[in-house]
């Protein structure tokens, strides 16, 4: 950057910075290329300017840099990243996490609290059974979701690492562990994966902001009773770690709306969504991931269904929090799929950890 300024002393400060976005004002490229005086009166004094602010310009290019988008800095594309992700989870089932390439000022996670590297899942992690993998290079992102064993207990652990000048410089972790169970989540996983994956024709893909919107809305959707309606496929479906949810038509039971539908009471001991964080937009893939922290104050005790007063569950009457990652699949502006993975029973209050 400080060199292709110096480069272009002689052209003047105006036109230097302009060539460093790709483009040049029209009208100042018309005055500087003409030769009436106006335009040779410009160039003496950008000239001038140079020589005068030269550690200026060059100071504020260097400040530039540094805010530069994450793509300028992570130095990694799609499968740089998921490397880094691999070499981690090597690391993990190894139990040694020494030979990572961690910045200085790395921080780790695990459901939400903050621990050294090699703690917690890093003591009895192995035998990684299945794999997926999201990845950001603009933000120098990258997600994955899987399946493995932890003290020969199933388990699936949601991994997001930031890599900044090839290093990683965030861990962040959801660890979902349980009894059994875990062959019927992996088929469930498997199953979606093609569709989750797949790269869509230019017709279907949707912008970030757009990608971003739609999750915003379904998030929005748990909180806000009733749910403000966003646009979704026919067989949207819905799967909480490892586990289709969602209804269908043969599926339905009282209460439970169909496909990714949040219409429903069943859902009003949800109150609120914070710490929200997208990590992930992908355009040729139609993906979005968020990671949330959800409020569940345990103040509905029963929910009126069909004309009928319904008890709510155990876990819907106390307080808790729920940190969750959610991977969401758009495909022609609508919301196809949806993947998400819980820390169920935090202490309410509890946030991400970041």
């Amino acid at each position: 950057m400080k060199t292709e300024l110096r480069e272009a002393g002689a052209r003047g400060a105006a036109e230097a910075a302009a060539s460093l976005q790709g483009r040049e004002p029209a009208a100042r490229r018309e005055a500087v290329r003409g030769g009436s005086a106006r335009g040779r009166g410009i160039q003496a004094l950008s000239a001038l300017l140079m020589v005068v602010c030269g550690v200026a310009v060059c100071g504020a290019a260097s400040s530039a840099a540094e805010a530069s988008p994450p793509e300028a800095t992570s130095g990694c594309n799609r499968a740089c990243l998921i490397g880094f992700a691999n070499r981690y989870l090597d690391a993990l089932v190894r139990h040694d996490p020494s030979g990572l390439p961690l910045a200085k000022t790395y921080k780790f996670t695990e459901n939400g609290q903050r621990l050294r590297l090699g703690e917690g899942l890093w003591h009895q992690a192995s035998d990684i059974q299945y794999r997926q993998y999201l990845a950001d290079p603009a933000r120098g992102e990258v997600v994955f979701y899987g399946a493995l064993e932890e003290s020969d207990l199933p388990t699936l652990l949601l991994l997001r690492l930031r890599i900044v000048h090839r290093q990683i410089s965030e861990i962040e972790t959801i660890v979902v562990r349980f009894d059994s169970g875990l062959e019927e989540r992996v088929a469930t996983l498997k199953a979606s994966q093609p569709l989750i994956d797949s790269i869509l024709p230019k017709s279907e893909r949707s912008s970030k902001q757009t990608l971003e919107a739609i999750a915003n809305d379904y998030l929005d959707g748990l909180q806000d009773h009733p749910p403000r309606s966003f646009p979704m496929t026919s067989d949207c479906s819905r799967t909480e770690d490892g586990r289709t949810t969602s209804r269908t038509s043969t599926t339905a039971q009282p209460g439970w709306p169909l496909g990714c539908d949040l219409n429903s009471p069943i859902f009003a001991y949800m109150t609120s969504l914070h710490d929200r964080r997208f990590f992930v937009t992908d355009v040729e893939r139609g993906q979005a991931f968020v990671i949330a922290v959800m409020d569940c104050p345990g103040t509905l005790k029963t929910v009126e269904i069909d004309g009928k007063t319904v008890l709510r569950g155990p876990g819907q009457r106390r307080p808790r929090e729920v940190l969750l990652g959610v991977v969401f699949k758009v495909i022609g502006g609508k919301l196809s799929r949806l993947q998400a993975f819980h820390v169920t029973n935090l202490p309410f209050g509890s946030h991400s950890g970041w």
